[in-house]
């Protein structure tokens, strides 16, 4: 009577690990499956702005011990995250980013097995803005003192743009691209160089070291 009670109990188990599922083997087992334990979301996960202004965030994390890498979720302007990277580094580096509110979570891997990477606290918003140089009013010289009609500010004089210059081999003043007329294209090229300073700067027409408004007002004085 004890054996044949001992066998049924025996029979029994047998039948019940048969019939559980892996979930529910894992939950059993406290997380652990045939493949190992089920890792956790990495810690001290952080994001800041690249310093150098190049529209880039830099996001770091601890390490998790025992896993094979992590993934890393991106969410834009409160988007719903999705994956932008898999490493094995403890760092991933944004580029070249649009206008907008940058959020990012980190799931650790090893195999099939992840974190929950839906428990993982997101990082801060970080915000990439991106404002166009401001060009400067470009203020005529005074009319200097005394009575009379000498010593007036002359406008400039814009050309047609079908007007000819009285050589073709002398340099236009302001036609940065020499392509032979002052125009948007060479404005475009200013813009691009405002601000620098030092030598041999095409767009320094006025040769003081710099491209600044008094620049501007020789490109807007020869405007084809």
């Amino acid at each position: 009577m004890h054996k044949l009670k001992t066998k049924l109990i025996f029979s029994s188990l047998i039948l019940f690990l048969s019939l559980i599922t892996p979930a529910c083997a894992s939950e059993i087992t406290g997380g652990i499956s045939t493949q190992g334990v089920i890792p956790i979301n990495p810690s001290g996960v952080d994001a800041k702005l690249d310093e150098t202004g190049g529209r880039a965030i830099t996001v770091t994390w601890n390490a998790v011990g025992g896993v094979a890498g992590y993934k890393i979720y991106q969410s834009k302007n409160g988007d719903t995250f999705s994956m932008v990277e898999t490493t094995s580094n403890l760092s991933y580096h944004a580029q070249s980013l649009a206008n907008g509110n940058y959020s990012y979570q980190v799931q650790a891997y090893k195999g099939s097995l992840v974190s929950n990477v839906n428990k993982a606290i997101p990082t801060l918003p970080i915000t990439i803005a991106y404002t166009a140089p401001v060009v400067p009013p470009v203020t005529p010289p005074s009319s200097g003192g005394g009575g009379g009609g000498g010593g007036g500010y002359t406008p400039p004089v814009i050309l047609p743009t079908n007007a000819t210059t009285t050589s073709s081999t002398t340099p236009i003043i302001g036609d940065i691209n020499s392509s032979g007329t002052v125009d948007k294209y060479d404005f475009a090229l200013m813009m691009a160089d405002w601000g620098k300073t030092g030598n041999n700067i095409a767009s320094d027409l006025n040769g003081d070291l710099k491209v600044d408004k008094y620049d501007f007002a020789l490109l807007m004085a020869h405007w084809s």
